[in-house]
């Protein structure tokens, strides 16, 4: 085995869920107010609600909305005029900075990548935002970690795609054969890392621990879950778990 592979949050990033996006919907919401746009915190996020199901096929095919795209849909729902990328940098600044003031590492992440790291080239792949989800890895302590960062907004697909797993083996120069990933997630994560040919490891996140896997099916609807290679409960128990697979 020569390189380990991440999913990020619910696998090596914990954050107040709740607590989180509250914050950063009314970061959103004042920002918005400051520069002379009035929006509601209902109307945003029923901006969100309106623009999530207007994506929601794209997601299905496992393609990703690019990140100006979203938000320039989602500035259009409330009215407000099309604005150039630094404004929406700027926007989008705000809301990350709130959300990842929860950010914090999960138990023994740091000690275990530095671990790992003297023996392994290591990368992440997630599907999610890549500007926020590069702040929650800084905030966490972990973004000097890897050698290979690939996020679904930058390159258009989403796991189980195995495009994005593809994309991220050649970016640490292995073979599918050569690495496992670990993740939380049983079809995006497990499935679709087992289908293009690499170990993969089953953390189980509180957060999906009454969630079976029926319910978590989405996206490729031909992709059956796959049984992951290991299962652990804490991070500290993920080198033992990569030597035996």
């Amino acid at each position: 085995m020569k390189a380990v592979l991440f999913d990020v949050h619910g696998t090596l990033v914990v954050k107040g869920p709740r607590e989180a996006l509250d914050a950063a919907q009314n970061a959103i919401v004042d920002y918005l107010s400051r520069h002379g746009f009035a929006v509601t915190l209902e109307r945003y996020r029923q901006a969100l609600a309106d623009n999530a199901k207007r994506f929601r096929r794209d997601v299905e095919e496992l393609n990703e909305v690019g990140f100006y795209q979203w938000y320039e849909c989602l500035l259009a729902d409330l009215g407000i005029p099309l604005q150039d990328r630094d404004w929406i940098d700027r926007l989008n600044e705000e809301f990350g900075r709130a959300s990842a003031a929860t950010a914090h590492p999960m138990p023994h992440a740091l000690e275990v990548l530095s671990q790992l790291r003297r023996a392994y080239r290591l990368g992440v792949v997630s599907n999610s935002m890549a500007p926020n989800t590069r702040r929650d890895l800084a905030v966490a302590g972990l973004a000097d970690a890897f050698d290979s960062v690939v996020i679904s907004t930058d390159v258009g697909k989403r796991k189980p795609h195995p495009y994005i797993f593809n994309l991220a083996l050649a970016n640490l120069g292995v073979t599918a054969e050569e690495a496992v990933f670990v993740g939380d997630h049983p079809i995006e994560d497990i499935a679709g890392a087992k289908r293009v040919g690499m170990k993969a490891i089953l953390i189980q996140s509180p957060s999906r621990a009454d969630t079976r896997w029926s319910e978590l099916r989405r996206g490729d609807s031909a992709l059956p879950p796959a049984e992951p290679d290991a299962t652990i409960e804490d991070l500290a128990e993920l080198p033992d778990a990569i030597a035996r697979v």
